[in-house]
């Protein structure tokens, strides 16, 4: 009899669980924007299968995930978002979980770079914006020369690769760079040192017809005054090519 009893209430609870599975072992109300599938916990999971990617994309189409998001938002970028579609394994539960509550977030863990394909992993600029200022216009190297997707800031920085700091240059930052109100390395001058006083920068200079000597490492890679990069000729070229450019901005 004990036996027939106890079958019948493990049946009753099965049923139980398998009818109203978001009333007995749901383990919380879901984000607001699926309340909807609330009492639907097949909407999402599958009996003995946990929750399939499959449940997940009959929804969410992988190649549009955040386009209704950042059409209300000018400053997001598209590509920033639709890198849904470059990741290696889409494994939805990888990085986003559920049941914390109507106004929770949808939970999302630390995104890994991993995460992406291959070829993505090397062009930080598909979903990254493109660096403007001049020091990154003279660089042809790819980001990962210098910079580590764990952690982008500080990027190991091989100077010698853009001004070889021999002898005669002394490898105090703020000798060159403006670090006092803020540590600005992007800028740089060399009218700080003595020897190279504007006054004597621009006389040289202007006897070989170059006026525009503000930035030294176009042409100079160190200190040698023979080590140089282009030839009188090709600045000259790149001058009448910024100063054409710089008109047609006018």
């Amino acid at each position: 009899m004990k036996n027939y009893l106890f079958i019948a209430i493990t049946l009753v609870i099965l049923g139980l669980v398998y009818s109203f599975p978001h009333l007995m072992i749901s383990p919380g109300n879901l984000y607001q924007k699926h309340s909807e599938i609330n009492n639907d916990c097949f909407a999402c999971h599958k009996v003995f299968s946990g929750t399939p990617n499959e449940n997940c994309i009959s929804c969410h189409k992988v190649a549009e995930i955040g386009l209704k998001s950042s059409a209300k938002k000018d400053t997001i970028r598209t590509n920033e978002i639709l890198f849904h579609k470059n990741l290696q394994n889409q494994d939805c539960i990888s990085c986003h979980s559920e049941h914390k509550g109507l106004n929770s977030k949808l939970g999302l863990s630390k995104f890994n770079h991993l995460f992406l394909n291959k070829n993505d992993q090397k062009n930080c600029v598909n979903c990254h914006s493109q660096p403007k200022n001049e020091l990154h216009n003279q660089i042809d190297n790819s980001c990962v020369s210098c910079h580590l997707t764990s952690k982008w800031k500080p990027s190991t920085f091989k100077h010698d690769n853009y001004f070889v700091l021999d002898r005669n240059h002394p490898t105090d930052c703020k000798t060159c760079h403006n670090t006092t109100a803020k540590n600005d390395f992007k800028s740089y001058s060399c009218f700080r040192c003595h020897e190279h006083s504007i006054n004597s920068i621009r006389k040289e200079h202007l006897k070989e017809g170059i006026t525009n000597f503000t930035n030294c490492v176009l042409c100079h890679k160190s200190g040698d005054d023979d080590d140089i990069r282009m030839s009188v000729k090709d600045v000259k070229k790149y001058m009448n090519k910024e100063l054409s450019k710089n008109k047609d901005d006018d």
